[in-house]
C-alpha cells in the first residue's frame, strides 16, 4: 500500500520512535530504501506491535517538483488544513508498505509490483469514468449480466481501436477529436465516441421512439390505462395494466402491428 505522511507512528525493534523523513533524506535521486519498522495496531498496547516492510525511492528533481505542486494544490483546496511542510517534503519520495518477505522479493520488485497494481487501478478507473461501468441501471441479475457484457464488449472494442491506431499511425488515433498524440485516457474517450457513432445508427440510438416496437406497445398501454375512468390508486393502475396484457395474449395480430411499422429499423446479423 502507498504510505503518506503521518500514515502511522513507526518504532524500531526496541520500541523507540523512528521518524521516516530523516531516513528518506539520506537517499539520492533514484536510490531505494528498504527497512522494516513496527507500528501498533492498537494504541498503547506493545503486544499489538506489527512489523511493516517499507520500500521507498527518491524521485528525480523534475518528478519531485511536479509532485510538490500537486500536493500544494490539494492543500489549498477549500476546507483543507494549512500547508504542512513535512507533507510537501514527503512528496519527493515514493513510499510503499508491504508484507512481502525480503528473501522472496527485492525492494525493486516490490516497487514494480505496486506500479503494475496501480495500472490495474487506472484501468478500472477508466472503465468507470469513460464507460460508466459503475453506473448500473439494472437490478435483475440477468439484466445486470447482459448490461455488463455489453459494456465489456464496448471496452474491448475501444482498446482494440487504440492499439490499432498506435501501431498504424505514429500519432495514435487521429480524428476530428484529436489534434495530436494524447494520453490513453483521451484516446479511449475518442475510441468510445467512434464506436458509439458506428453502432448507434443501426440500433436506433440516440433515442428514437418511432423506431422502437416497445414504444408502440408502451403507447398502446398508456391509451388503455387512460381510457374510461381514470385510475386513482396503485390497485387501479395494476388492474388496468393486467387487463391490457391479458387482452394482448389473445390478440397476436395486434401485437404484430407493433413490429410492422414502416419506421421501425432492425439490425441485420449475418452468421
Amino acid at each position: 500500500m502507498r504510505l503518506k505522511h503521518k500514515a502511522a507512528k513507526y518504532y524500531d525493534e526496541d520500541g523507540h520512535r523512528v521518524e521516516l523523513l530523516p531516513l528518506l533524506r539520506e537517499l539520492a535521486a533514484g536510490e531505494v530504501l528498504d527497512v522494516t519498522l513496527h507500528y501498533y495496531s492498537e494504541p498503547r498496547k506493545p503486544a499489538s506491535a506489527k512489523p511493516l516492510r517499507i520500500c521507498a525511492i527518491r524521485k528525480s528533481p523534475e518528478q519531485a517538483e511536479r509532485a510538490k505542486r500537486k500536493t500544494r494544490r490539494k492543500m489549498r483546496a477549500p476546507h483543507k488544513k494549512p500547508l504542512d511542510p513535512a507533507a510537501i517534503e514527503m512528496s519527493e519520495y515514493f513510499v510503499v508498505g508491504t508484507s512481502l518477505p525480503t528473501d522472496a522479493f527485492s525492494s525493486a520488485q516490490v516497487l514494480e509490483l505496486y506500479r503494475l497494481r496501480w495500472q490495474v487501478e487506472l484501468a478500472f478507473k477508466r472503465l468507470k469514468s469513460i464507460m460508466q461501468l459503475g453506473q448500473r441501471p439494472k437490478t435483475d441479475p440477468e439484466s445486470c449480466r447482459a448490461w455488463l457484457y455489453g459494456k465489456m464488449l464496448y471496452a474491448l472494442l475501444c482498446y482494440a481501436i487504440v492499439d490499432k491506431g498506435r501501431s498504424f499511425s505514429p500519432w495514435g488515433i487521429y480524428s476530428k477529436y484529436l489534434e495530436a498524440h494524447e494520453s490513453l485516457w483521451r484516446e479511449l474517450s475518442v475510441a468510445l465516441r467512434l464506436v458509439s457513432e458506428a453502432v448507434r445508427p443501426n440500433i436506433g440510438i440516440p433515442y428514437a421512439p418511432e423506431s422502437d416496437p416497445d414504444e408502440y406497445l408502451n403507447h398502446a398501454l398508456k391509451l388503455s390505462i387512460h381510457s374510461g375512468d381514470l385510475p386513482r390508486t396503485k390497485y387501479d393502475i395494476r388492474h388496468k395494466t393486467a387487463s391490457f396484457m391479458r387482452t394482448l395474449q389473445h390478440c397476436s395480430d395486434e401485437v404484430s402491428t407493433f413490429f410492422q411499422h414502416n419506421r421501425i429499423s432492425y439490425v441485420l446479423i449475418r452468421e
